[in-house]
């Protein structure tokens, strides 16, 4: 596949029954290399397939943008997303990253849906799309935040979004601990809310704020506990004195 710059940190396909030779693909990149306005944007690339000697031809490969705005890939260590190609015209297709993204010409120019270009980018929707389904004459995408759906158009920037978990407790859990020096003691790390910790009954805090992926007791003192987001881009440590101290900031640049 086509690119300036080397390391890709996840893909995404689709195809399109208007064009059945056709590929299409959003590239994430993450690379310690890459200069700054390359590292974690996402490239779109569409290709066309050669029956004759089962090879794909690339026609070009783009960052998608919009309204100053980059596509970004989501979710920083969990590498997620999604792009799906219209099956009636496959010059319509639509990638979600950090924002959401829909082109109506085969990718020469794109159209920012998840955000408002005219109000300071406010949010249409919730950041970090995980999913992309088109049914009903609609778009159904999924975020970390909720389920929303619209009108399947690739043009209007405006168009309103309803949003479908309106009202919903909802929680995405990845991790939990608990110590056995004190059974009140109980910490969570939750996509999009953070991590939380327990001391007594319900009275939870939020202890580092994002998307918590990681939490840890400590099996000799239930005071001192640990936390980090995006596994690990930010790691913090919570000592007996009640104080929050950062471990190691940035970890995987550090690392890289």
């Amino acid at each position: 596949v086509p690119s300036p710059i080397n390391g890709y940190s996840s893909s995404r396909l689709a195809v399109s029954a208007a064009a059945p030779n056709d590929l299409f693909i959003a590239l994430g990149v993450y690379s310690p290399k890459a200069s700054s306005d390359t590292s974690g944007t996402v490239f779109y690339a569409k290709g066309t397939n050669n029956p004759g000697n089962n090879s794909v031809v690339w026609n070009f490969s783009k960052k998608v943008s919009a309204c100053t705005r980059l596509c970004y890939r989501s979710g920083g260590g969990r590498i997620y997303g999604d792009i799906y190609a219209s099956q009636t015209n496959s010059a319509f297709v639509m990638i979600g990253g950090v924002d959401n993204f829909t082109t109506y010409d085969a990718g020469n120019n794109w159209v920012l849906k998840s955000k408002d270009c005219i109000n300071n980018l406010s949010r249409n929707i919730h950041d970090d799309v995980g999913k992309i389904r088109v049914a009903f004459g609609k778009f159904f995408v999924a975020t970390d935040g909720g389920l929303h759906s619209q009108v399947e158009n690739y043009i209007n920037s405006s168009a309103p979004w309803n949003n479908l978990s309106a009202g919903m407790e909802i929680t995405q859990l990845y991790t939990h601990d608990a110590t056995a020096q004190d059974p009140e003691r109980y910490m969570y790390a939750n996509q999009d809310n953070s991590c939380q910790v327990r001391t007594s009954g319900f009275d939870y805090h939020e202890f580092l704020g994002g998307d918590g992926t990681a939490c840890k007791i400590s099996t000799f003192n239930k005071d001192l506990y640990y936390g980090c987001i995006q596994k690990g881009e930010y790691l913090t440590r919570h000592n007996i004195n009640g104080t929050t101290v950062d471990i190691t900031p940035n970890l995987l640049n550090v690392l890289n």
